[in-house]
């Protein structure tokens, strides 16, 4: 660990013990972030490839970087994720914490303007964070709190201090490219697990919305009402109990970030989470309230439902994942 990291990460442990009333700057809120979209870094910059960090985000990383192997004595210390050149230079390090109880991106913006940090409050491709710089360590980076009330903290350092302005380019491209992993769902990976676990599933084919899907013997079809037709309920399975069970739903009038807008509104459902399912565009989420795993699949202008219960008992949960992953086109 070079001494500007050790350095940071003790930076970043002061830092978050603070508790100061610091004026953010007017017009920079919570409510009104900075927009960061990772379609928008220019590859022009440099050749990169996109790398997870193993967080719960990825970053768009310059290809001629390599990730670092923290030791147990790093980890104590925070340090959590460290990519960089090759034999030291510029490099990204990522530290976390546990924020005390109450701690917010408001907290987190005031302290980092008490070290002469500029802080703005940022977008992160829908991740809420902080972004920063400080001109005096020559550092830039951003801040995120997850749910849990962890804090999470990527520094990007220069080559060197007096090649940091002519870096920013760099850096600017790896903190646009700070977005949420992506689940990968492929059937041909877990059809295996599947047929080892229920080798009587069988494959079952709504023709109306030209899907396909894997469903364990466990379930069964049920018969659906003219309300759910209405509604737009193409497949309801569940044991006899109703004790578990899946539906099926279409929405020929909802696109899937209409859909994924829509759930902000509801306490009870988890942030959503992209994923790539057979090649379909998707996110997942939970329903606390109803126990549910929830994907929802892109069909261009329309979208599609897959809700499954209860997603809190470890053993269904696996055949949750299975089916999750067998949607295809037919």
């Amino acid at each position: 660990m070079s001494k500007k990291i050790f350095a940071l990460i003790l930076v970043l442990a002061l830092a978050a013990s603070l508790m100061t009333t610091a004026v953010y700057a007017a017009g920079e809120t919570a409510d009104d972030p900075i927009i960061l979209d990772y379609h928008d870094i220019d590859t022009s910059v440099y050749d990169g490839a996109w790398v997870s960090t193993g967080l719960g985000f990825d970053v768009y990383l310059p290809s001629d970087w390599v990730l670092v192997d923290i030791t147990a004595e790093q980890a104590a210390a925070g340090l959590a994720f460290l990519a960089g050149e090759e034999g030291g230079g510029a490099n990204m390090t990522v530290t976390m914490m546990d924020a005390p109880q109450g701690y917010s991106l408001d907290q987190l913006a005031q302290e980092l303007a008490a070290t002469a940090t500029t802080a703005s409050y940022a977008d992160l491709n829908r991740i809420p964070g902080v972004i920063f710089e400080n001109l005096e360590t020559k550092v830039s980076g951003y801040g995120i709190l997850t749910a849990s009330g962890v804090l999470i903290t990527g520094v990007i350092s220069a080559p060197s201090d007096d090649q940091y302005e002519a870096y920013s380019p760099y850096i600017k491209n790896m903190i646009l490219s700070v977005s949420p992993s992506v689940t990968e769902l492929n059937w041909e990976d877990i059809e295996a697990d599947a047929l080892e676990a229920d080798a009587d599933g069988a494959t079952v084919t709504f023709d109306e919305i030209h899907l396909q899907m894997w469903v364990p013997s466990m379930l069964q079809e049920q018969e659906l009402t003219d309300e759910d037709l209405e509604d737009g309920c193409y497949g309801y399975f569940a044991d006899e109990d109703n004790e578990y069970g899946f539906t099926v739903y279409y929405y020929d009038d909802l696109t899937i970030e209409d859909y994924e807008e829509e759930l902000k509104e509801y306490d009870n459902c988890s942030v959503p989470e992209p994923a790539l399912v057979n090649g379909f565009k998707a996110f997942t989420y939970e329903n606390t309230e109803y126990d549910t795993f929830n994907v929802v699949l892109s069909a261009g202008k329309d979208c599609m439902e897959f809700t499954a219960w209860p997603a809190s008992d470890a053993d269904f949960s696996d055949l949750i994942t299975y089916m999750a992953s067998s949607f295809m086109n037919v």
